[in-house]
């Protein structure tokens, strides 16, 4: 998407979706075009080192006590309060190690799920869910520690 040519606004009900979308990418056969379903998800040799790396510090560090640890600092909601679509841009900021398919900014990535799941027939709540899949990502930027995991 190119930031320069749309202004990001959000929409006045989800019935402007489809229009927004194409007005931002008016020809969706030519997005994502550059693998085979099948090649998608390869976490035994991913194309990315990052992916790897993730998967084995999260199983190394993500113990019961490190998750109780989270749970006391997170629920506190003190860390940052937004409206979705600046937490959208604040994602922007991360490039998810976990994922070995996409090195796609969160927005694009957003845009790009709910997208394919409305283009299914799903109904409009999952495209909903499909957009806001990934909000809690917005964690690891507020998280006071390097590392996605």
């Amino acid at each position: 998407m190119n930031k320069d040519k749309f202004e990001a606004v959000p929409l006045n009900n989800l019935d402007e979706w489809e229009d927004d979308l194409l007005r931002r990418y008016p020809d969706p056969d030519a997005i994502a075009t550059a693998k085979a379903t099948d090649e998608y998800r390869n976490y035994e040799t991913p194309a990315r080192d990052t992916v790897k790396e993730f998967y084995r510090l999260n199983h190394k560090y993500q113990t019961y006590d490190f998750v109780q640890e989270k749970r006391n600092e997170f629920l506190q909601f003190n860390k940052r309060e937004m409206p979705v679509w600046e937490a959208f841009d604040f994602l922007n900021q991360l490039v998810d190690d976990s994922d070995p398919d996409t090195d796609l900014d969160q927005m694009q990535h957003l845009l790009q799920t709910s997208e394919a799941i409305r283009r299914d027939g799903h109904p409009d709540w999952m495209v909903l869910i499909g957009l806001m899949h990934d909000m809690g990502k917005v964690l690891c930027l507020l998280a006071n520690r390097s590392g996605q995991w």
